[in-house]
């Protein structure tokens, strides 16, 4: 379909233990098409984190292709790549992965401060409607060792926007959240999907957030066994 944002074609991915050889993905295609919200499930060792790494360009298919707005990243160079993620492409995962020596507001910023010399007014403004929408406005001065896990996550899916990303990649993101904060981040992903038109591709073992997206992809051995609507 012409309005597909992210494919991938006949994806396999090996990977070499010194054991044996596990097969993470066989043979796996999807397609993505803008401002849809995807959620991708199934049981531990399925896969799921595995295809959407490879979507995502953080690793590569040993198999098959992958296509940005019909573009083969699978075989891009690496600067090409970190680029691309950089400029196009957000991530949030299980674990913050927040830079400990900086603070809120310097964590949400570094991603611009990457892409950009200098960080102009309106990427500081967006800075600042981000914090407030995330409920992050009176900790921008705190360090990651003084904050909840919720507000980690929110400070993550903050920094994840402040590129203005195309398409938003979630790989567990209220794995380690009580309930109350899943239900924040559940209802801003709703909320960046709909207002912002931003693509999610999810991967979740909570049902209760998948059923937010409005296709849901069940992987399982490494293949697609089945998909629906929410």
């Amino acid at each position: 379909m012409s309005n597909m944002i992210i494919e991938a074609k006949l994806v396999s991915k090996v990977y070499l233990d010194v054991h044996a050889v596990v097969k993470a993905l066989e043979k796996v295609s999807i397609g993505v098409r803008e401002a849809e919200y995807v959620a991708i499930v199934g049981p531990s060792g399925a896969g799921k984190s595995t295809l959407l790494h490879i979507l995502g360009g953080l690793e590569r298919p040993t198999e098959g292709k992958v296509f940005f707005r019909k573009k083969d990243i699978s075989r891009m160079k690496a600067s090409s790549i970190y680029r691309l993620r950089n400029e196009h492409l957000g991530f949030v995962f299980q674990f913050y992965y927040l830079i400990s020596e900086l603070n809120v507001w310097e964590n949400i910023l570094l991603p611009a401060s990457i892409k950009l010399h200098y960080l102009p007014q309106k990427t500081r403004d967006y800075a600042e409607e981000l914090a407030e929408m995330l409920g992050l406005k009176e900790r921008i001065h705190a360090f990651p060792h003084q904050l909840s896990g919720g507000e980690r996550q929110r400070v993550a899916l903050a920094r994840a926007l402040i590129n203005r990303p195309q398409i938003l990649f979630c790989d567990e993101p209220t794995g380690n959240l009580d309930t109350e904060a899943a239900a924040i981040i559940k209802q801003v992903l709703r909320d960046i999907n709909c207002k912002n038109s931003t693509t999610i591709v999810l991967v979740t073992h909570n049902l209760d957030l998948a059923r937010e997206a409005e296709r849901i992809i069940y992987l399982n051995n490494g293949r697609i066994e089945n998909e629906s609507s929410a």
